[in-house]
Order: structure tokens, then sequence, then C-alpha cells
């Protein structure tokens, strides 16, 4: 994995190691559903298209998405559970 915030340093880079080892260029990161999205405000990390798979399976790919996963301030207890 090859990172960095001057594209041509980082082609550079890239052909130093092509003439020393041999490798291949995937394009930007997508490993195990994870996609690495870089700008100029810094680098994140989503999974997006994973979740969208997982709620096609589960018939769920028209719900409707919340912040929260649950509802705020939300005290559970053991009667809650009964």
């Amino acid at each position: 994995m090859i990172t960095g915030t001057n594209p041509t340093e980082i082609n550079r880079f890239k052909d130093e190691m092509k003439a020393q080892f041999l490798m291949s260029d995937l394009g930007l990161l997508s490993y195990l559903g994870i996609q690495v999205l870089q700008n100029a405000r810094g680098i994140a990390l989503t999974q997006r298209s994973h979740m969208a798979r997982i709620l096609d399976t589960a018939g769920m790919k028209g719900c409707n998405p919340v912040p929260t996963p649950m509802e705020e301030r939300l005290k559970l207890s053991r009667e809650s559970m009964e």
C-alpha cells in the first residue's frame, strides 16, 4: 500500500519499486469491503458497499437509515429485557 499527498512523488516511487520488484498497481485500496476515500480533507474508511450487500441479502435494501442504532438515552435493565 502506498499513500501520500503528492501524486507525482507517488508515481515516481511506484516506478522505482516496479523497476526493482515484480508488482502490480491495483488502484485505489478496497479490501474486505472497506473502501478508502481520499480527498483534500484527509482519508476516510467506509463499508458502504459491504453494508449495501448485507441489507440487500436481508431484504432491507429500502430501509430508512438512522444516525443512532437505538433510541437515544435508553436505560436498559434486566426488567426491561423480560
